[in-house]
């Protein structure tokens, strides 16, 4: 065998990945916030970047729809420089499916949940009424981290235009969220709320709880003497209401980082619905030509000139890539309003089933581009803020009536098991078989599933706490 050295040419095709085109990929990853921080480091970096706040880039991006949107007859033809399909980049979010993409009360479920996430997820569970579930939404923003509702209701009913007594309805409702006494007004209101259920609202202990502050000062005997308790009723009312919670909300994680705001923002009502890119906290990059020129015109060296020219390009591209990527996010969010124009219309129940190809094919980009631009954006609506991927939920097919999403589906399990009579629960395949009434076939498995999903005990379960809460005799 003889060893010698030789030279050969092989002739491959592949796809490279420039250092400009993993920036795009990252731009489109980036809610405004995360943006915002990338372009000004960039304007650290490069002389010939100027940033400035205007309202010209919001005005040009800005797009509605009027009346219930259709698909569009003719897709916008774009140079997408964000289209790179499954290639690997570090920063590339993790491949999903509709099928594992979570509903909204998944979504606020899911992880180290928060005061807040927790109570609005009971908010789009019990109301499905438009105005109802505003104003119960507008009572989640303003609780406190204690787990308290200091804001003055009046004020909740001039938002959104209503009674103060439907307003305090809602309230009543938002009060029997675990854990009891959030939404009290007062330290009384929640201590009250907790001695409820525990049915422990006795005379004696209702006359301790309204002299509170005759309790806080160590004024026992006064107590004993105007109310005629003993002295080990006494001992025992003392310790039921140091067993209570004072800050049910203190439980929760609170993070007092700033707040992450929108990147788009979904108004109007049934007539006529806009989608706006919120580009009041995105600086406008401006490149600085003149100045550039001068700069590369009075270089004297080749390599100053070749660094200033290399330094040029790159504003010039930050701010094409910039407007590139808006422009896509607001196209991505123009087509979630039409597929999903029910859910803006008639509220959550009817939140319907949304594939990433679907918004893709619509747009007319990669299902990748899709992908990234809702696995990090946060999206205003008419119902709170929440995450764009929300709005995609797998398809369950129904016999007489059209496919629904899952999202939907559990909403209406929700419904249902609220519904129900406390003596006689519906286990699963009751819950089965009132969807078959309609047309939907749903497995029983699948009910189980989205009712742990939901945190719903067992009909068993169910109606042995109703009869721990007196509710059966």
């Amino acid at each position: 065998m003889q060893l010698f050295a030789a030279t050969r040419l092989n002739q491959r095709q592949g796809l490279a990945i420039t250092v400009q085109l993993q920036q795009a990929i990252k731009l489109l990853q980036f809610n405004n916030m995360e943006l915002a921080k990338y372009i000004e480091e960039q304007a650290q970096e490069n002389p010939f970047i100027d940033l400035k706040m205007s309202e010209d880039a919001k005005k040009s991006l800005d797009g509605t729809i009027t009346a219930i949107p259709e698909k569009a007859e003719q897709k916008v033809a774009i140079e997408n420089q964000f289209e790179t399909g499954d290639v690997h980049s570090p920063n590339k979010p993790p491949k999903h499916n509709s099928d594992t993409i979570p509903d909204i009360s998944e979504y606020l479920a899911s992880g180290e949940i928060s005061l807040y996430s927790h109570v609005t997820n009971f908010a789009y569970n019990m109301f499905s009424e438009t105005t109802d579930l505003r104003i119960a939404i507008l009572l989640c923003e303003e609780l406190d981290p204690s787990g308290w509702l200091t804001t003055n209701l009046e004020m909740i009913a001039q938002k959104v235009n209503s009674s103060l007594d439907r307003v305090d309805c809602v309230l009543r409702k938002l009060q029997t969220i675990e854990p009891t006494g959030l939404f009290a007004r007062s330290l009384k209101e929640c201590i009250l709320l907790q001695l409820e259920e525990k049915n422990l609202l006795e005379d004696d202990i209702l006359s301790v709880v309204d002299n509170l502050d005759q309790l806080a000062k160590g004024k026992l005997e006064n107590l004993k003497k105007r109310f005629k308790i003993r002295d080990k009723r006494m001992i025992e009312i003392i310790t039921t209401i140091r067993s209570l919670n004072p800050k049910p909300g203190s439980q929760f994680q609170f993070d007092e980082g700033p707040i992450i705001s929108p990147d788009l923002k979904i108004t109007g009502d049934e007539n006529n619905w806009s989608v706006s890119l919120y580009s009041g906290n995105l600086p406008t990059v401006v490149v600085n030509k003149d100045y550039a020129k001068e700069a590369i015109k009075n270089s004297l060296e080749n390599e100053s000139k070749d660094f200033l020219k290399t330094h040029l390009s790159d504003a010039n591209w930050l701010k094409r890539a910039i407007q590139q990527r808006n422009e896509t996010t607001i196209k991505i969010g123009l087509s979630i309003l039409k597929f999903q124009i029910d859910f803006f219309n008639k509220g959550p129940a009817f939140l319907g089933p949304l594939t990433l190809k679907e918004v893709s094919e619509d747009v007319g980009v990669h299902e990748s581009t899709v992908s990234r631009v809702t696995s990090n954006s946060l999206i205003e609506t008419p119902f709170g803020v929440l995450p764009l991927k929300i709005f995609f939920s797998s398809k369950i097919q129904s016999s007489s009536c059209e496919a629904q999403s899952g999202a939907s589906i559990r909403h209406k399990i929700v419904q249902l098991i609220k519904s129900e009579d406390p003596r006689n629960p519906l286990s699963d395949e009751d819950i089965v078989e009132n969807f078959a009434k309609i047309g939907i076939e749903i497995a029983r498995r699948t009910v189980a599933k989205y009712r742990k999903i939901e945190n719903i005990p067992s009909s068993f379960d169910r109606r042995k706490q109703a009869k721990l809460n007196g509710v059966l005799t």
